[in-house]
């Protein structure tokens, strides 16, 4: 019998809190009876969606069990919130903003800081 209560809405202990969990741990987690797929994973990670691994190693990464568990719970609670659009490519005529922008500040009159 365990001396402390389970309660899951208390600070995870020092014990849960270093819980490392596998890449293959983490795709079931989300994913539930059809583990999401790898890209899924970094891609949501990417994106801010689920918590950034920790490399343990050079080759090898892990996640940090409470932080799957806030992320999951998070995407719990906004479920009835409307998704924002995702953004595909560069907006249009940012090219030709960025090249006018650059112009005008090419025709303006350097600023000199050895006047006075």
């Amino acid at each position: 019998m365990e001396d402390h209560p389970t309660d899951r809405t208390s600070p995870p202990t020092e014990a849960a809190e270093l819980e490392l969990w596998d890449r293959v741990t983490v795709q079931k987690f989300f994913g539930g009876s059809k583990p999401i797929h790898i890209s899924t994973l970094y891609r949501g990670v990417h994106s801010g969606l689920y918590p950034k691994p920790v490399n343990v190693s050079e080759n090898v990464v892990r996640w940090i069990g409470h932080e799957c568990r806030a992320a999951r719970q998070r995407m719990i609670a906004e479920r009835g919130e409307p998704k924002p659009l995702p953004h595909r490519g560069r907006p249009r005529g940012s090219r030709r903003r960025e090249a006018a922008a650059k112009a005008a500040t090419l025709t303006n009159e350097p600023s000199c800081a050895h006047e006075g």
